[in-house]
């Protein structure tokens, strides 16, 4: 199981990236396979790739790290308020933020400052298992949970996705029932109102 593949992107034409459920991030050259380097994480943990393909943000529980993929190093590395659990990331769309979705709360970071802008509790709901960022302001959390970071308010929720994912703006939800197998919608959101 600490060797099924979490978290898969690929950096450029030659360069791929894995996350194990163990917590080992590994650089690949491609299509060779050969490795080039790793880092530590902790069990569980899904990285992210920013936008511009420069930095994996990480996280190993107690830390939040960026790690620069062209120097093979850890660039940024701050402590975390306490310990997380199953550390989701993701960037947003404009890469100036980092998520992070661990069980019981969501947390937000600028990566100008590494100054942890937002700590919101789940309050009893489960935000484990997926995080996406549809605009700068808004965090899709656990799949179905549209939270506004900076009010710290949870806006909707969505339930009947199997799969989702945000890009360019727009969040793709896959859906299936009875009566049409493999629906597919998409939605920008926030919906502007």
């Amino acid at each position: 199981g600490d060797k099924d593949v979490m978290w898969a992107e690929f950096i450029d034409e030659e360069t791929l990236a894995f996350s194990s459920r163990g917590g080992r991030v590994a650089l690949w050259k491609y299509p060779e396979m050969t490795p080039i380097c790793y880092f530590e994480t902790v069990s569980g943990a899904v990285p992210a790739l920013s936008p511009d393909r420069k930095y994996i943000a990480f996280s190993n529980g107690e830390q939040l790290g960026l790690f620069d993929v062209a120097q093979h190093e850890i660039a940024l590395q701050r402590s975390t308020p306490s310990k997380l659990q199953w550390p989701y990331l993701a960037f947003s769309p404009s890469g100036k933020r980092i998520g992070c979705v661990a069980f019981d709360k969501v947390l937000c970071w600028d990566i100008e400052t590494g100054e942890l802008l937002q700590e919101i509790p789940a309050n009893g709901s489960n935000f484990h298992g997926q995080i996406d960022f549809p605009h700068d302001n808004f965090l899709l959390a656990g799949g179905k949970t549209l939270i506004d970071i900076d009010n710290q308010l949870k806006l909707w929720h969505y339930d009947g996705a199997e799969q989702l994912h945000t890009v360019g703006g727009w969040t793709f939800m896959a859906a299936t029932d009875g009566s049409k197998p493999g629906a597919l919608i998409a939605a920008q959101l926030p919906h502007p109102a």
